[in-house]
């Protein structure tokens, strides 16, 4: 999401203090003091109130300047950094107003950073607001400090494109890892709509973090599509690079002012992407958004443990009646099942459509002679409806260890016509589902 990134109406303040990493540099004794201070619960408050009211700037002044909380600085929580890094503390505030999305973590709010001279350094991106998506993270053996922030970029004709940054804590806010996450959404893409996420952790213990990327499973947990590690040669991350045209794009060593550019340019690369119902990150399947005179609702989850959903499509013309349902569960059955056969399991779909309806009967039908898969013409009546004559469709094909199963219903008083809009549909969702 785009979120705002002034101080002025922000709910806590974020305090890093940055010691200079070279011996040479030295600091005011009065910053010598303050530092040694913050460790001090008495008079901690007041010191960081002091850096902050100074108003010095580690060059020109930013756009949106750091301003104290009304409520004054009420240091929550103080987090140091390793003498081996050279670096210095982290310091959070409580908000000055209600905010109930703010986490109840010790690394959110508003971000200020101090350079060793007791000047405020400029936020990469003016991104001084850390939420829920962000850190504050150990990123190296030494214990140096990095600013972690993943936010949106935005841009017409109404694009939103993803980024994960990792800022070490110093002057020059240069990241050592910028990738733009996932393929672009709309500004007002729906809360399902599939997302990607990141997550840091020491995978092969040399002490480094590791970020991973990836769309996020029904669970919450990542599906990892890539993993970057820390190079002490490059003194960045190094990782896959992805394409403009892909799900994401390492950005090389920018200055920010270029960065919304190239997100632009990933954007604009997806534009011909048709719109998608549903993103299968399990199984790598895609579903279209709307069929031509359908709508799509879902997903719907079927089986979370499982990444097992169903999306449902409907006619959008008054006065007709067209419903498909299509279902992605894995070929591996529960152990309560026995493994199937396409053709066994084909016999069981027909088997538990049948018990919803009277008078089934059925004959082999393939909805596109260069498909893999194999289906059902039926026709019955159901109780459901009135007893009223239908005519349904059911398909099912094996795609890399899932089952994709589809089923479209119309009246059968329709005649001809119905079926060829069912056909046109389940051709097209199935055409749709690519890898």
């Amino acid at each position: 999401m785009n979120r705002p990134r002034g101080p002025g109406s922000l709910p806590a303040v974020l305090v890093i203090v940055v010691i200079a990493s070279c011996a040479t540099v030295r600091r005011s004794p009065e910053i010598e003091v303050l530092l040694g201070e913050f460790q001090d619960p008495k008079v901690r408050d007041e010191t960081v109130c002091s850096l902050i009211r100074r108003g010095r700037y580690a060059g020109a002044e930013p756009r949106c300047p750091v301003q104290i909380p009304s409520n004054g600085c009420q240091v929550r929580g103080v987090f140091a950094g390793s003498p081996e890094s050279h670096q210095g503390v982290v310091v959070l505030l409580n908000p000055d107003w209600s905010d109930p999305d703010l986490p109840d973590r010790p690394d959110v709010g508003i971000l200020v950073i101090f350079d060793a001279e007791g000047r405020i350094v400029p936020v990469f991106e003016a991104a001084n607001y850390l939420d829920s998506s962000d850190a504050v993270v150990r990123y190296r053996s030494d214990g140096a400090l990095a600013v972690v922030h993943n936010f949106s970029y935005a841009g017409d004709p109404d694009w939103s494109v993803s980024a994960l940054h990792v800022v070490p804590a110093t002057s020059e806010q240069r990241p050592v890892l910028s990738v733009l996450l996932g393929p672009p959404k709309s500004r007002f893409a729906r809360a399902e709509s599939p997302s990607w996420k990141w997550q840091a952790r020491d995978i092969d213990g040399d002490g480094n973090l590791e970020f991973e990327i990836g769309p996020t499973r029904p669970d919450g947990s990542l599906q990892v599509q890539a993993v970057y590690h820390y190079s002490q040669v490059a003194q960045r991350y190094v990782g896959p690079g992805g394409s403009l045209e892909g799900n994401f794009y390492l950005l090389p060593p920018v200055v920010s002012e270029r960065t919304w550019g190239l997100a632009e340019a990933f954007a604009k690369a997806h534009s011909n992407t048709p719109q998608l119902c549903h993103s299968h990150s399990a199984s790598g399947l895609n579903f279209a958004a709307y069929p031509p005179g359908m709508s799509c609702s879902g997903p719907r989850t079927l089986d979370p443990s499982r990444d097992e959903v169903s999306l449902a499509y409907h006619s959008s013309s008054p006065g007709r009646y067209l419903t498909v349902t299509v279902f992605v569960y894995q070929k591996q059955p529960p152990a309560s099942y026995p493994a199937e056969s396409l053709a066994q399991h084909l016999e069981r779909v027909r088997a538990e459509v049948a018990s919803r309806y009277n008078d089934f009967q059925c004959e082999p039908w393939a909805p596109n002679e260069h498909d893999r898969m194999s289906g059902l013409r039926c026709t019955g009546s159901s109780p459901e409806i009135g007893d009223q004559p239908l005519v349904t469709f059911i398909g099912l094909q094996e795609i890399h260890g899932w089952w994709l199963k589809v089923r479209a219903t119309a009246p059968a008083t329709e005649g001809d016509a119905s079926e060829r809009d069912l056909k046109s549909v389940v051709e097209g969702i199935t055409q749709s589902a690519t890898r």
